[in-house]
């Protein structure tokens, strides 16, 4: 029977033949699966519970006021779990929060610290020349850096002191056996200068043990005397640089993120200044799986007898692989 523009055939076979009339729907129960259904002029069908067209904005939005009024649990018991969705298929499953707390150490690598514990943070020190060390520092302690837990690192007072953290050596990894990433929080103290010239180098690679650019690396670098004392992003491999792009970004005297990422598959170098992209290195100047490295950062003196500082107010160092060894 009629009713207003729809036409109900109450248990039917869809499509229901002829199509109706323009401007009207027949609605009703499909007999072989038994789901309400809509049928248009065109003879295009609605399965209203195949779940597949399923859509109600209010509904939706709904669902979506109740999780954002949901109130806040400033530390979830070890039994409290999430929803996930299952990349493999359409459903959800939950988690509770220990078991998102385990580590898959086959494919997963983190390092890091605020240098709230220790001096080293769980890093290794690379320092010569004397007075050259590590210690904890307050630079950054203030209104506008917010800096917290804060590890100096300095030159001492020689010509060619130098001083650094990093990975337990510069030869951990290879490019390609994983995803690397490094970030760092760091602050000069001073800018280099014509009598007191010395150059920062921060990121992946093996430079922060041999306090030159070392063999092979991904990383930034800056001296005065080079770039127009402008932030370089070095990729080198082999003890030569394959390129360096001049980031833009001169340094100050603030903290900033310095981030070095490699992609799995080692043909993207990307470098971040607080989380801007400065630089884009492409394959084939990366270095490869033959060019072992690490990650850190250093301060090396070149001229001059006046102690400069580094300080770093937090570090990580990052592995991933997508999928297991």
């Amino acid at each position: 029977m009629a009713n207003g523009i729809f036409n109900s055939v109450g248990v039917a076979s869809f499509p229901v033949a002829p199509n109706p009339a323009s401007g009207t729907y027949y609605f009703g129960i499909d007999a072989t699966d038994g789901h309400l259904k809509v049928q248009n002029s065109s003879g295009v069908i609605t399965d209203y519970q195949s779940g597949a067209s399923y859509s109600d904005p209010d509904a939706v939005a709904a669902i979506q006021a109740a999780m954002i009024a949901a109130s806040a649990e400033t530390e979830p018991t070890s039994d409290d779990f999430l929803y996930l969705r299952d990349v493999s298929g359409s459903d959800f499953n939950k988690v509770t929060k220990k078991d998102l707390q385990k580590a898959d150490a086959d494919r997963l690598f983190q390092l890091q610290s605020d240098f709230w514990g220790t001096v080293l943070g769980g890093f290794t020190q690379f320092v010569s020349g004397t007075g050259a060390s590590a210690q904890t520092g307050t630079y950054g302690q203030d209104a506008t850096n917010n800096a917290i837990g804060v590890t100096q690192v300095d030159t001492g007072t020689t010509a060619t002191g130098r001083a650094g953290l990093g990975t337990v050596s510069g030869a951990i990894f290879k490019p390609t056996l994983a995803h690397f990433n490094t970030k760092m929080r760091l602050a000069l103290e001073a800018v280099s200068s014509v009598t007191d010239t010395f150059t920062v180098r921060a990121g992946l690679g093996d430079f922060f043990v041999l306090g030159t650019d070392g063999t092979n690396g991904l990383f930034f670098r800056y001296t005065d005397l080079t770039n127009g004392g402008r932030w370089q992003c070095v990729s080198r491999a082999g003890g030569v640089d394959l390129t360096v792009v001049d980031s833009g970004v001169s340094p100050d005297l603030d903290h900033h993120i310095l981030e070095v990422d490699l992609s799995e598959d080692g043909t993207v170098g990307l470098f971040k200044i607080d989380g801007a992209m400065v630089a884009t290195i492409n394959s084939p100047n990366l270095p490869g799986i033959a060019n072992t490295m690490g990650a850190g950062f250093q301060i090396v003196k070149s001229v001059g007898l006046l102690q400069r500082n580094l300080s770093c107010d937090w570090m990580l160092i990052l592995g991933e692989r997508a999928a297991v060894r």
